[in-house]
């Protein structure tokens, strides 16, 4: 049974990790373009990094993937 477990949040971990590489590195590039753009184009434009939803994206990914991944191995 503790291997199950074990099995489950790893695989859910992973999947979550693989998310947030993606977030993190295109996901911020393109938000640093739209930031340069948005900035060159308006003078009254300031730019502030959603930190706040980016923690909650986090929380609710490693939820959402380690809950997935715990009902496809209870189905089985």
């Amino acid at each position: 049974m503790a291997v199950v477990i074990f099995t489950v949040l790893a695989e859910g971990s992973y999947y979550f990790m693989c998310v947030m590489g993606m977030l993190f590195t295109a996901g911020m590039a393109t938000l640093a373009g739209v930031k340069i753009y948005m900035e060159n184009k308006l003078s009254y434009f300031t730019f502030h990094w959603p930190i706040y939803v980016t923690v909650g994206v986090m929380f609710s990914l490693v939820l959402i993937n380690v809950m997935v991944t715990h009902f496809i191995y209870k189905k089985r």
